[in-house]
């Protein structure tokens, strides 16, 4: 079943705001409302498809954005509370999905090798950073392990198709690459960087999620 039309449409509009932040044409207040549209529109089209969870996460995801544009530097701890509190709900839809489905195939060895990466990875990252953390040590260790706990949990929650665990993944890679380039220094391209990686985590997590749920075209599953 796919998106009927007037989501279409609002789709559309999250894309098109999120190509327009990317340019950064705007002045400050406009850009502040193209970063905001472009993931609370996502919501919308998350609640009109009676997908209460989803549009939670995604709500909580825009107000970070939002927060994170506003002040990045007074406002960073309650910005990155903000995704925080979005891992969590993403975590909580992810386990209600597995436990909701009987018919799901066994976890594949494919899963345990992504998951194995994430893992690795993380550590990796984690030690890397931890000398320029100082203060913020333990929220950034915090959001850590929880976007990596939501990652898992997208692995393990058993979608036949690609696009969620797609999606967290690069969430994963999105905030690794902004936590970089604030911690350790600069990132050349970090803003187009950061901010692609995200939108293709958002869009992947809520498209994938809607055609799990019965929106959305089908594509080939994955084990």
């Amino acid at each position: 079943m796919s998106l009927d039309f007037s989501n279409r449409v609002l789709l559309s509009i999250s894309v098109a705001a999120a190509l327009v932040y990317l340019t950064g044409w705007l002045p400050f207040p406009a850009q502040v409302l193209a970063k905001g549209l472009t993931v609370s529109i996502l919501a919308i089209i998350a609640f009109r498809c009676r997908q209460p969870l989803l549009g939670l996460a995604l709500s909580f995801g825009s107000l970070g954005d939002v927060l994170l544009d506003l002040d990045p530097g007074r406002l960073f701890v309650f910005g990155l509370g903000a995704f925080l509190l979005g891992h969590l709900t993403y975590i909580t839809l992810f386990i209600r999905r597995r436990l909701s489905r009987q018919d799901l195939a066994p976890r594949s060895k494919t899963r345990w090798a992504i998951v194995a990466f994430l893992l690795v990875y993380v550590i990796a990252f984690s030690v890397r950073l931890s000398p320029w953390l100082g203060a913020l040590a333990a929220p950034v260790y915090a959001y850590m392990g929880t976007i990596t706990l939501m990652a898992m949990a997208a692995v393990f929650a058993g979608f036949r198709r690609p696009w969620a665990v797609a999606g967290a993944i690069c969430f994963v890679a999105s905030d690794s690459i902004l936590g970089a380039a604030k911690f350790g220094g600069g990132i050349p391209g970090r803003d187009f960087l950061v901010w692609s990686t995200y939108c293709l985590a958002q869009y992947g997590l809520t498209l994938g999620c809607l055609a799990e749920s019965g929106y959305g075209a089908d594509t080939t599953s994955v084990s």
